[in-house]
């Protein structure tokens, strides 16, 4: 079992790594299934060997002031919610089940050659940074503006006011809206 010192509670008061706690070439798992998880100001750095999953009905949020930093396996499992008001770095695998929902009102970096796969909803009004595509062709990106969707959209892949290429342009926001 895991010492007292290492568990993660409810609630961090210090900054935590989550290791390995099998051998080098095994993978831990932790699972979110019986309480939800706040960062506080504290940065919770998940390792490259461990997957973090927020189970169904579970909820992760990052303060303000808090970070997460993913170097490995970050799940949204069934109708888990990730909510971020601070920073949250993917340095590894992030993926949104179907149901699941990561609510974005700070910053959230998704780095070069590592994955975001979108399977449910990814709700912004903050600050979207990639240097890699998004993948997960059933997920919703939906922003709380137009000023918010503008603010994330990469140099060179906004429409403009005119088109050099044929672009097709999807619903942003509630599906019962027409894109106008």
């Amino acid at each position: 079992s895991v010492a007292t010192d290492d568990r993660l509670g409810i609630s961090l008061s210090s900054s935590i790594s989550i290791a390995n706690y099998g051998d080098s070439s095994g993978t831990t798992k932790v699972f979110m299934s019986a309480a939800d998880l706040t960062t506080n100001a504290q940065t919770l750095t998940i390792a490259a060997s461990v997957t973090l999953e927020v189970g169904s009905g579970r909820t992760l949020t990052i303060a303000t002031s808090g970070t997460i930093t993913n170097n490995g396996t970050l799940t949204i499992a069934g109708s888990g919610t990730i909510t971020n008001n601070g920073t949250l770095t993917n340095d590894g695998t992030l993926t949104i089940a179907s149901s699941g929902t990561l609510t974005n009102d700070g910053t959230l970096t998704n780095n070069a050659s590592k994955t975001l796969t979108n399977g449910g909803t990814i709700s912004n009004s903050g600050t979207i940074t990639k240097t890699e595509a998004f993948t997960g062709g059933a997920g919703l990106v939906s922003f709380a503006s137009v000023a918010a969707y503008d603010a994330s959209v990469a140099a060179g892949l906004t429409l403009g006011t005119s088109l050099s290429s044929s672009r097709s342009s999807a619903n942003y926001g509630h599906s019962n809206l027409t894109t106008k």
